[in-house]
């Protein structure tokens, strides 16, 4: 069973997953973040839930100015 209940949220984590392996990193935007929480959640909520997957895939992330987050491999 995958860990991402919601099919959305795993193709998103796929997607990161992917732009990881190929560019070394991935920069998941505003609109996309919405997919990796899909409920109305809070701000600490949502950053619970990114630190979550970070944990999950072994990835560091960075909030950037713009809202976007940045995704890379530990």
């Amino acid at each position: 069973m995958s860990r991402y209940p919601h099919p959305d949220i795993a193709a998103q984590v796929d997607k990161i997953r992917a732009e990881i392996q190929q560019h070394g990193e991935s920069r998941v935007g505003c609109d996309e973040l919405c997919l990796l929480c899909p409920d109305e959640v809070s701000a600490k909520q949502e950053k619970i839930g990114i630190e979550q997957i970070a944990e999950w895939e072994r990835w560091t992330f960075e909030y950037l100015p713009d809202g976007s987050v940045r995704f890379s491999p530990l």
